[in-house]
């Protein structure tokens, strides 16, 4: 199989799922300074997450310069990465409704959370159809940053049990830890 076709559907469902991401944000209901202010809460949880989306799509791509190869495993992986990755709108509108809440930012690390899992499991699908030697497998070895964020992504779902913001805050620092891909991509194929 070959894998334009992948990056195609996924290019398809980021680019949706942005546009879905702005239209839950509302315009303001009056013309002053102060009802502005209101979208205040709602416009943060909007930036924290188009960052978010915006990165995975980058390091998708990133991570699909170096497969030559690609399976149902790995679509199956890819799938599941764009599930969650389509869930990130609702729970950006949740969120930026109820800033505060435990519920709300609970569900938003979580859903957070389950995007790093999956993006892990389509880096070891592929990994895996490419063999050992492949670019995907060097690039991947020893890569601690996904790792570390996942850490990061789950400590934020147990501080939203003390701290409700810590489910964006960690978004924001993985986002943050993301926001340059991965080098050794760019160092492969120098």
């Amino acid at each position: 199989m070959t894998k334009s076709r992948v990056e195609a559907f996924t290019d398809g469902v980021i680019a949706i799922l942005i546009t879905i991401l702005v239209l839950d944000l509302h315009a303001p209901t009056a013309t002053s300074w102060a009802a502005l202010g209101e979208l205040g809460e709602p416009f943060f949880a909007y930036v924290v997450s188009f960052i978010a989306i915006a990165i995975y799509w980058n390091n998708h791509h990133h991570l699909y310069q170096t497969v030559k190869k690609i399976n149902g495993a790995v679509l199956w992986a890819n799938t599941a990465l764009l599930f969650w990755l389509s869930l990130l709108p609702f729970a950006t509108a949740w969120v930026g409704e109820h800033l505060t809440a435990f519920l709300p930012e609970l569900v938003y690390a979580v859903i957070s959370l389950m995007c790093g899992l999956t993006y892990n499991l389509l880096n070891r699908c592929l990994v895996s159809v490419n063999g050992p030697q492949s670019s995907v497998a060097v690039i991947s070895r020893h890569d601690r940053k996904r790792w570390l964020s996942l850490l990061i992504y789950l400590i934020g779902c147990i501080l939203t049990l003390l701290w409700p913001l810590a489910g964006l805050g960690a978004s924001l620092v993985v986002s943050v830890l993301w926001f340059i891909p991965n080098q050794r991509v760019e160092q492969e194929f120098k």
